[in-house]
């Protein structure tokens, strides 16, 4: 082999932005397939009962977890299903602790288990206004059910009918169109331009047309709601994604798509995940969709390189870890990297509850997400060091946004963008190992030492709030 060509191949862990994994015996027979390859997933709620309340997501999400395999790091995404009866408070405060992602909008009768699902929407309207206000994505099973419309027919109908007027009344709401079959839908989502629509596309969709079902006798294995449409439609759906962020060769598609069949159809089957997203408005600013690059001028660039090679961060300085739901593959290294840093800068850590970390011999605030109810009240953050995905709290998100100070972001061989607030952080994808070696050697000075004394103050004072009461 050349010595010029690369020797190694980094892919990132990919998310799935739409999973089904029923529950019982079921979830324990599917789950592992997704664990193994997936970092997180956006979980369909359509079950017999539907998760339709914010303690429906809580112990669905109990029982996911405890299905998991040792071996793997998986977060799922809860979703609530929308009814008829949806409580917006309810909805609220389950968005705002972190348990629920987004809505999922069944039109009754529509698919699998979806009877509960909603017949009138004009009586949801006081939940989609909530969801318009707090930025909470709907996710839409985009099809009418209506006896006199064709089959063929229902998504296009749904646009016209259904989501168009919805987001004409709504306009801040934040809309996912899943599993889109039609051109009419690749058009109408490529053509928007609010930042705040996007779409994701189907294996079966990229790679079958409804003559592939009907021709030469009917086979029902390729039915699937929704259903096969014709070659035209699937014809738009492999060069749709070019007009939106994947941007990927229709070619190329058409290739992955055959090989996930092949793998489909071998023997075992699968697992099979091609679930290409045109754009992703799970964003945590509703307004507008994520930026290409970090918002930071040249100038300011280069001002914050000028301070070392270790990026804008002084290790010299009073500063805080946020420590996002990590992924157990990292290991050992990753908390010996993590346990180096707090010798050299003595940085408190403040560790989401997904993080594996508490209970380790390590300063950590496992309270912040009270601590931060009354951010006025919380000790300071001069810089701040963010280490993997963001944590679920919107209460950290949104004291993370009013911040001041330098931040920095660091993955584990990720390159991909992880700073969904927007605010132009530098992300270091190389690891933490990496950047706590380019630290010139030194130990936590006065200042910093009594930062973290203050952080673990509020904490222990917050932990024996809660003893007492």
């Amino acid at each position: 082999m050349s010595a010029d060509l690369p020797q190694t191949l980094t892919i990132p862990r990919p998310d799935d932005w739409h999973l089904h994994l029923r529950d019982g015996e079921m979830m324990q027979a599917v789950l592992p397939f997704t664990a193994q390859h997936f970092g997180r997933a956006i979980v369909m709620p359509n079950l017999v009962p539907p998760v339709r309340t914010t303690a429906d997501a809580q112990a669905y999400a109990d029982r996911i977890r405890g299905a998991i395999p040792a071996d793997c790091d998986f977060t799922p995404l809860m979703t609530l299903y929308l009814t008829e009866t949806t409580d917006p408070d309810d909805l609220e405060a389950g968005f705002d602790a972190g348990l629920i992602t987004a809505v999922k909008l069944y039109p009754a009768g529509a698919t699998t288990n979806s009877d509960a699902g909603v017949r009138d929407l004009a009586r949801v309207d006081a939940v989609i206004e909530r969801m318009a206000t707090r930025g909470i994505p709907l996710l839409t099973h985009g099809e009418v059910t209506h006896a006199e419309v064709d089959i063929f027919d229902r998504e296009a109908r749904f646009i016209d009918d259904v989501l168009d007027p919805l987001r004409q009344r709504f306009p801040a709401l934040r809309v996912v169109m899943e599993h889109v079959t039609t051109a009419q839908a690749v058009a109408y989502v490529t053509g928007d331009q609010s930042g705040r629509l996007g779409a994701t596309i189907t294996v079966q969709h990229l790679m079958l047309n409804r003559n592939h079902m009907l021709v030469g006798g009917l086979r029902p294995h390729y039915y699937c709601l929704p259903v096969l449409k014709r070659a035209r439609h699937q014809a738009a759906l492999l060069q749709g994604p070019l007009d939106g962020l994947h941007r990927a060769d229709p070619a190329r598609l058409a290739v992955l798509a055959q090989a996930a069949w092949r793998q489909c159809l071998g023997i075992p089957a699968g697992p099979v995940h091609l679930n290409l997203a045109f754009d992703e408005p799970l964003h945590a600013d509703p307004t507008a969709p994520p930026p290409a690059a970090p918002a930071v001028a040249e100038a300011t660039k280069q001002q914050l390189h000028a301070l070392s090679d270790h990026g804008p961060l002084d290790p010299d300085r009073p500063g805080v870890v946020v420590v996002g739901p990590w992924r157990r593959g990292e290991g050992s290294r990753f908390v010996a990297a993590l346990q180096k840093l707090v010798r050299r800068t003595g940085w408190p850590l403040l560790v989401d509850s997904a993080s594996g970390l508490r209970g380790l011999p390590l300063p950590v605030i496992s309270s912040y997400d009270l601590l931060l109810n009354d951010p006025e009240q919380a000790p300071p953050a001069p810089q701040i060091l963010r280490l993997g995905p963001m944590p679920a709290s919107r209460r950290l998100q949104a004291w993370l946004q009013k911040q001041s100070g330098p931040q920095l972001v660091i993955t584990e061989l990720d390159p991909r963008r992880q700073d969904p607030l927007s605010s132009g952080a530098l992300q270091h994808w190389q690891g933490l190992a990496s950047w706590v070696a380019s630290l010139p050697p030194g130990q936590p000075d006065a200042a910093s030492t009594a930062l973290q004394t203050q952080w673990l103050a509020a904490d222990a004072a917050v932990q024996q709030r809660l003893d007492l009461e």
